[in-house]
């Protein structure tokens, strides 16, 4: 049961942040209907891409590998939103905002960052399909049932939920703590794991406490979104 709920939380979180990145892009960018289907494009061939980097072995060392791509996840999702308001500033420092080469430098600032997310989430089904054929003998297709099932849950709590009442910001941070607690369940059940090196699991821990402790100061928030917002 905890095997299952966790390939749906990975799943909700994977979806969000596809969602959280197109939303930034059109909001940054324009052309909504243009935005998202490059996002959603980019990102499928970036979740391909992960799972063809993805070699099976043992159930200790999926597990590890799954533990260190939630943990990328965790800084890399959560700070996306700060990674495109980052970028997109940094391109406006260098380049006039009103040429032809402002826009093509932010399209491919714009599909790097989408594919670097989307690479590390494509990593983690695969991971998920080996752990649970070969620690408790769940078929593939189970894995993909809960999958598709998570990627629902994560669109309607994307829309109905985190954008209406969270923002976009601190719903970035909110699947980042999805992502860390993933990482939590991964490494401990159904027993702790042993892997090198050991600072992965400080390095883990420490951006948990960080990202937990931003989540809840209300003013960070309040500043990226004026800045979002443009206000």
């Amino acid at each position: 049961m905890i095997f299952r709920f966790l390939i749906v939380m990975i799943a909700m979180a994977c979806m969000i942040y596809e969602l959280i990145l197109a939303q930034m892009f059109s909001a940054l960018l324009g052309n909504t209907l243009l935005r998202y289907s490059l996002t959603i494009g980019i990102y499928l061939a970036a979740l391909g891409t992960g799972s063809l980097l993805v070699k099976p072995g043992p159930s200790p060392a999926i597990r590890a590998r799954l533990f260190k791509i939630e943990t990328m996840l965790l800084i890399f999702g959560a700070l996306s939103p700060l990674l495109a308001l980052g970028g997109e500033w940094f391109l406006r420092q260098l380049i006039d905002p009103t040429t032809p080469a402002f826009l093509y430098c932010a399209y491919f600032y714009s599909a790097l960052l989408i594919f670097v997310v989307g690479v590390f989430a494509g990593m983690e089904l695969p991971l998920l399909m080996h752990w649970g054929e070969s620690e408790f003998k769940i078929p593939s297709g189970q894995v993909l049932f809960f999958d598709y099932f998570g990627t629902l849950l994560g669109v309607l709590v994307f829309i109905y939920l985190l954008l209406p009442h969270t923002g976009i910001m601190l719903a970035s941070g909110i699947c980042g703590l999805v992502n860390g607690l993933a990482a939590v369940v991964t490494f401990s059940y159904p027993r702790p794991i042993s892997f090198t090196p050991k600072w992965w699991g400080i390095f883990t821990t420490t951006s948990l406490i960080v990202l937990f402790t931003v989540i809840f100061h209300s003013r960070t928030w309040t500043f990226f979104e004026g800045i979002y917002f443009g206000s």
